[in-house]
């Protein structure tokens, strides 16, 4: 059932099932659902639900050995379906791959905050049309600093995009740390 409703959550994030044996050479994995995405990405997310917790790790371990050996430099996630995963067990799986674990009692509502770190980040970028409200927003925002040469760098970077901001104000931070 959990593992069902974290499959359904990531699909709609854009992230693609995939058949839930995966075979690395001529070795042959099972998982409780594998996932790729988001999109074109390629990342690689694994779903256990498996008890008792060592024989996940063994198996999370023989998978990542046998990956790195097949020549695979490739990183992957797994989501652990745990109530709790204790110090040793824990580092163990932290040392293979980025693990996400969610207590097996948690309710669909609460789902997406352990699986927040996997969705796709989506930033508007103002389209080149709005640029007017854009130029006039840092003008009334930062009005007390209009004769500085960063706000008039950014005055001039609004006049074409809010992309053209956050371009300016990035290297001009570059510029500050170098």
């Amino acid at each position: 059932m959990m593992v069902e409703l974290i499959i359904k959550l990531l699909e709609s994030k854009n992230y693609s099932r995939r058949n839930k044996r995966i075979q690395i050479e001529d070795v042959a994995f099972e998982f409780d659902g594998i996932l790729v995405g988001p999109e074109q990405q390629d990342t690689l997310i694994l779903v256990t639900n498996s008890n008792p917790i060592e024989n996940s790790l063994r198996k999370v371990k023989a998978f990542s050995t046998v990956l790195r050996r097949s020549g695979s430099n490739r990183l992957f996630k797994l989501i652990f379906i745990a109530d709790e995963i204790k110090g040793p067990t824990r580092h163990k799986l932290e040392r293979l791959c980025h693990l996400i674990t969610i207590p097996t009692n948690t309710s669909e509502e609460n789902l997406s905050k352990y699986l927040c770190c996997l969705f796709p980040l989506n930033l508007e970028i103002e389209q080149r049309d709005t640029h007017l409200s854009v130029e006039r927003t840092l003008k009334e925002e930062l009005k007390n600093y209009a004769n500085e040469p960063l706000v008039e760098l950014l005055l001039k970077a609004a006049k074409k995009n809010g992309r053209e901001v956050e371009v300016a104000a990035l290297d001009s931070i570059n510029n500050l740390l170098t």
